[in-house]
């Protein structure tokens, strides 16, 4: 339906894929920021309010469909798992569609940006269901224990919205001695922490602020907290990233370099965005002793592009010192050339 008000025009929107007129997205879904809304034909979309951060909006849909499961996210291929399709010129104080851009002497330029998904799997999907059964049963610290050690976390993330206790029983976890362990609560927390966030975030700040004071306060117990304070700002870079400053300012203590650097090489995968600024300050760390440094400068200087970096890393072709990389739930050995390879590519 179009109306006409003088020489505006206005148009309802319309789902693209299916061209059912839409919901105005409701804000209590998600955020304030990119409201979210579903078509009945499965399509689901958001309000972006300027229109310039179309890619935001593409990364919060895809958090609301996978429930905060950044590795899901980074699996699906659009055109393969996906079609999307941007609306224009959206109003979200009428919910109206303006093609002329201007509306009674406002500028119009808010966008719709849809997703739709093609036959994906419950698994890859990251659907999180909850019975009524499971709805009034908690997991106990054995379970959490045993689903994290094996790292079959799904039933922890679908208890993530409901169980208020459950990230207490997962930080209790993090004064194992076992890294790989270490690295499977934190990747958990981190998961959970996404989850929680997108309807209690300042819970999740109080959290965070608690597990920086924990490495401030006793640098000889802050192994796991490094690791939960990294993995909180990977699976919510947009909401937590400026956290990253703390860690930035822990460099100072020599003994919290290496765990520090692999956070910040995880962190870079996904929002390389947030290091730009001071990425060349990391470069010295490409002459450590410390093989566990030197590779994880190599995969964040990769990642971040770093191009004033590449004679560096280009000297470290020959570099056959091996460490672990925590990769998906394992620990994955690499042998530095191999990473420098890998980096220079993206130099």
């Amino acid at each position: 339906m179009e109306r006409f008000y003088g020489k505006d025009i206005i148009i309802e929107p319309r789902c693209p894929f299916c061209n059912s007129v839409i919901q105005r997205p409701d804000i209590s879904m998600e955020n304030e920021e990119f409201p979210i809304g579903r078509c009945e034909c499965g399509a689901i979309y958001c309000c972006d309010i300027t229109g310039h951060n179309l890619g935001s909006a593409m990364l919060e849909l895809l958090s609301y469909n996978f429930k905060g499961e950044m590795d899901k996210i980074y699996e699906v291929e659009s055109g393969k798992d996906y079609e999307d399709s941007i609306l224009k010129n959206y109003d979200p104080l009428t919910h109206k569609i303006i093609p002329g851009g201007v509306f009674q002497g406002r500028r119009i330029g808010g966008a719709l940006y849809f997703l739709k998904f093609r036959g994906i799997d419950d698994d890859k999907r990251g659907t999180f269901s909850i019975t009524p059964q499971e709805a009034q049963k908690s997991l106990s610290k054995q379970e959490v224990e045993g689903f994290v050690r094996t790292f079959n976390i799904r039933p922890i993330l679908k208890r993530a919205g409901i169980q208020k206790d459950i990230l207490r029983k997962l930080k209790r976890l993090l004064y194992s001695g076992d890294e790989l362990m270490l690295y499977r609560v934190s990747d958990t927390i981190g998961r959970v922490c996404a989850i929680i966030s997108k309807r209690d975030e300042k819970s999740i700040i109080s959290f965070l602020k608690g597990m920086i004071s924990s490495v401030v306060d006793s640098a000889a117990s802050s192994w796991g907290a490094i690791y939960t304070i990294g993995e909180i700002i990977r699976y919510e870079p947009n909401k937590f990233g400026p956290y990253i400053r703390y860690l930035y300012a822990l460099l100072r203590d020599k003994r919290l370099v290496s765990d520090i650097m692999k956070e910040l090489a995880r962190i870079s995968e996904v929002a390389p965005e947030l290091f730009k600024e001071y990425a060349q300050n990391f470069i010295p760390l490409l002459r450590s002793n410390d093989p566990v440094i030197r590779g994880n400068t190599v995969i964040f200087l990769g990642n971040v592009g770093l191009k004033i970096a590449k004679d560096e890393i280009d000297g470290l072709l020959s570099d056959n010192a091996e460490f672990d990389v925590y990769r998906d739930g394992q620990m994955v050995r690499f042998r530095i050339s191999q990473l420098a390879v890998e980096a220079l590519k993206h130099l």
